[in-house]
């Protein structure tokens, strides 16, 4: 194995720490871990170009962003449906009862 190919493989490993970093920690320490684990900006640039290698091309930007976003709070019917449940059976209870 090459030198380049040890450094390859070491940026491979330091990426798959950060994917799932980024997912689990906050920004700040992710930062602190990243500079203390490289260093240098070039290893930080490079590991720019690693990163981008693994992301698949043929997908739009928020499919692969869809886990960092939040829903929407609920509106109207759906606000409704999320606290009340079925709205068809919340309006059967409310009905008046026959005599």
């Amino acid at each position: 194995m090459t030198a380049t190919d040890e450094y390859a493989g070491r940026l491979a490993e330091v990426a798959a720490e950060l994917v799932v970093r980024v997912r689990d920690d906050d920004p700040e320490a992710n930062l602190r871990w990243l500079t203390a684990t490289l260093p240098t900006n070039r290893e930080r640039l490079d590991l720019l170009f690693v990163l981008a290698a693994a992301v698949p091309d043929d997908r739009p930007w928020l499919h692969l962003t869809a886990w960092a976003r939040t829903a929407p709070p609920a509106s109207g019917p759906a606000l409704l449906a999320e606290r009340y449940g079925d709205l068809r059976a919340v309006a059967a209870e409310l009905r008046p009862k026959a005599a």
